[in-house]
């Protein structure tokens, strides 16, 4: 009996833990990712925080691939962005964000579908043309400053890797907005506009 009892104890944390995982790196790479785009001087301290507990995760959760190829890549990035402007720095970094999310695309479904509060949906891309890159980016800042204002999940999806919800909910524009209620229901949505954040304010003012 307390062999079964500790067995399913061990499954229990091994599925909990790439759900954990998934959650506090998000919260730190949105805090560098706003503080960066704000110009923030933290900004350098909060990629220092990131770094940091990556490498705690990697320690604590044994042959972790994919938190050492988000190391290695974080690790390049930081390389990278002493040699370049802060707005090119922004263009990468997205870049690495859109990589976590698509690495931890599971946890994140599983998260985002099984919260019970309004909750939000972008589809942003990390290959498109240059404008629409460029848009998808300032949404993903945008989406993450709102639901932390609003205190509403958000989850940013890589389109470009994983695209079943995106033709399930017929949104086949990058980016494009989904606001669901705490049932899963599909509320509002918000297809390819600069003004995304606006608009998401104005529909929650009128309808919640």
């Amino acid at each position: 009996m307390k062999l079964r009892i500790i067995s399913a104890l061990i499954l229990l944390m091994q599925c909990l833990m790439p759900a954990q995982s998934y959650s506090s790196i998000k919260e730190k790479a949105g805090d560098y990712f706003l503080s960066l785009s704000r110009y923030e001087p933290s900004a350098e301290e909060k990629l220092t925080g990131l770094s940091s507990h990556l490498l705690a995760l990697s320690a604590a959760e044994d042959e972790n691939q994919k938190i050492d190829s988000l190391i290695r890549d974080l690790e390049g990035y930081q390389t990278a962005s002493k040699m370049i402007t802060t707005d090119s720095s922004l263009v990468l970094f997205n870049l690495w964000y859109l990589q976590f999310s698509a690495m931890f695309y599971q946890a994140g479904y599983d998260e985002f579908f099984n919260h019970r509060g309004i909750k939000i949906i972008l589809f942003s891309a990390s290959l498109s043309c240059p404008c629409t890159m460029e848009m998808a980016r300032k949404q993903s800042l945008d989406i993450i400053d709102f639901g932390r204002r609003h205190s509403m999940y958000y989850w940013i999806i890589d389109s470009y890797d994983n695209c079943d919800l995106q033709i399930f909910y017929d949104a086949l524009f990058t980016p494009t907005v989904l606001l669901f209620d705490g049932d899963n229901r599909l509320m509002h949505k918000i297809v390819y506009d600069e003004n995304m954040k606006a608009l998401l304010e104005e529909y929650i003012t009128s309808h919640l």
